[in-house]
This record gives C-alpha cells, structure tokens and sequence, in this order.
C-alpha cells in the first residue's frame, strides 16, 4: 500500500502532460498507438474473474509493473505508483531510456 504522505504529495502534483482525456476520442498529434486483444474465453465466471483482476491491480502487476496504491480497488479518487523497474511513473509520465532514445510512457487516467 501507498503510505499516506506519498498520496498526499502525488494527489496535490499537477499531471505532467496537457492531453489529459485526449485518448478518449482523435488521439492529439504526435501519439501513436498500439491496440493488441486477445480472446480471454467465454462466460460469465470468466469475465467476473477478469475484471476483478483488472479491477485490483493484478493485470498491471502481472505485466511487470510494481504497484504501490492508496486502496486495492481501482477507484475515483485513487493514487497509484506505477514503477517500470526502478523508474517511478508520476503524475501520468514517464520517459525510460530505451537503446539510446528516451520513450515516453503516458497513463491517461
């Protein structure tokens, strides 16, 4: 869990990026996206199953992320560290160095 002065200090930081909501409809210029699906199966069961997982951070940790949350459900109001390795993603952005380039990585929340 997130201590509380770690949420307190991430809920007052303005995020690092002006599109915020822009992927909800024409992307801004300069993004470029990537859209991957895969068929979980069928059922009801099976869908509880994947969106509780989704809902309580699993997926993200299960990706390779280290989660660090202020509740254990994905919620309005909710602050959550997001680490790549050892680099923090903050505030919604973060840019890893990759092969010689810095890759931006943005969380639209």
């Amino acid at each position: 869990m997130l201590d509380a002065r770690r949420v307190r200090r991430h809920a007052t930081q303005p995020l690092t990026y002006r599109e915020v909501g822009g992927t909800a409809g024409e992307l801004p210029d300069g993004y470029r996206i990537l859209r991957m699906s895969r068929g979980l199966g069928r059922g009801a069961d099976l869908f509880e199953a994947a969106s509780r997982r989704l809902m309580t951070w699993q997926v993200h940790q299960a990706s390779g992320l280290r989660v660090r949350a202020s509740c254990d459900t994905v919620g309005v109001g909710g602050v959550v560290e997001l680490r790549l390795g050892r680099w923090p993603i903050v505030n919604g952005q973060r840019d890893f160095p990759v092969g010689g380039q810095l890759i931006s990585l943005s969380a639209d929340t």
